[in-house]
């Protein structure tokens, strides 16, 4: 797999213990699962990679996440690479709707994830976040995931804090994991190429292959429509998170929708948070003739729902495909529940 896309960083502090400590929202540790979950499911190895496993000569440090404390400690800087430095290379950030060109660091987040973000690949290198140190916090790691690389972490680095334990880890705001829009082709091109090199398949699933992880899009009347992933008959996607990031998640990580024309009409990605379904609400766009749904399986790659054709923001002409998809559809609606949304481009996690 090749690495276009730098998605995440997080830290890791030494300061929390596992069992005093929560979290607030179970995204953060779910993702930081996942990208653990990935990193032996597609790289073989069990650890996080470390400058040892980087590339020769003045490639060795291009994965690797180097952490920087303000003058005054209260705030931390995270770049990928080290292209500051003589001879130095910065990490790759390469925007792109080809499945073989994209390649990005899409999180940075810390070891027990207290921060985590995901970035926009069109923001160009460095791979760059900010966040500030919280209090209680000794020490910081830091860790990014690359989208054709896995994950790779960074030297740790002393806060000169006091340790506090009993805490509630907040992680990130609920926005800071959602993607720019500036992100969203470059990573409809990742889940194509991870849908290939992974699952096999040049195209998405659908609901032939899984009703329960089928989109089905029902229009509101209102402006709006709702996705339901599953159905009643068929079963609801269960959304599984992680909320010591060790236990292994399955849950729908994005739902993205498009137009006739495949433009964009939004993607969001979910928290799992007290939810036991994915659900989103999204305004409908006044000159599209159609919509699509899809959404991304953590366990189960790419599926598109049945297209729905529309007249106006408020109404359903007709259901592309079978009666049953309409059918599937219209059953969803009475059970939709919004969930909770997010997106990563760097995260940051503790470590114990």
């Amino acid at each position: 797999m090749y690495c276009h896309l730098a998605t995440i960083i997080f830290l890791s502090s030494f300061s929390l213990s596992a069992a005093a400590s929560t979290y607030a929202s179970e995204h953060c540790p779910t993702l930081k699962a996942d990208f653990t979950r990935r990193q032996l499911a597609e790289w073989s190895s069990s650890t996080p990679f470390t400058i040892a496993n980087g590339g020769d000569g003045y490639d060795k440090a291009k994965h690797v996440p180097v952490l920087t404390l303000s003058e005054d400690g209260g705030s931390f800087t995270i770049v990928v690479g080290n292209g500051n430095e003589e001879n130095g290379v910065w990490h790759p950030q390469v925007a792109s709707d080809d499945p073989d060109v994209v390649h990005f660091v899409s999180h940075i987040y810390d070891g027990n994830v207290i921060f985590m973000r995901t970035l926009n690949p069109q923001a160009g290198e460095p791979a760059t976040v900010t966040g500030m140190v919280p209090e209680g916090v000794t020490a910081l790691t830091p860790f990014e995931f690359c989208n054709k690389h896995g994950l790779w972490m960074g030297d740790t680095v002393s806060t000169g804090g006091v340790e506090q334990t009993d805490r509630i880890i907040t992680c990130s705001e609920s926005d800071a994991l959602q993607w720019v829009e500036g992100a969203w082709t470059s990573l409809k091109a990742d889940f194509e190429r991870q849908q290939r090199n992974t699952f096999g398949s040049d195209a998405p699933y659908t609901e032939t292959d899984s009703e329960k992880h089928t989109p089905f899009i029902t229009v509101n009347g209102n402006g709006t429509a709702s996705i339901l992933v599953g159905s009643v008959d068929g079963g609801i996607h269960p959304m599984v998170g992680s909320a010591d990031g060790v236990e292994e998640p399955h849950w729908i990580t994005e739902v993205f929708i498009v137009d006739d024309q495949d433009n964009f009409i939004t993607l969001k990605a979910l928290d799992p948070t007290g939810v036991d379904e994915a659900a989103i609400v999204f305004p409908l766009p006044e000159n599209a003739l159609s919509v699509t749904a899809y959404i991304w399986c953590n366990i189960h790659g790419l599926y598109v729902g049945p297209t729905v054709n529309i007249t106006s923001t408020d109404s359903i002409q007709e259901t592309a495909g079978s009666d049953k998809a309409e059918e599937k559809a219209n059953s969803a609606s009475g059970i939709l529940a919004t969930s909770s949304l997010s997106a990563v481009a760097a995260l940051v996690a503790l470590t114990m």
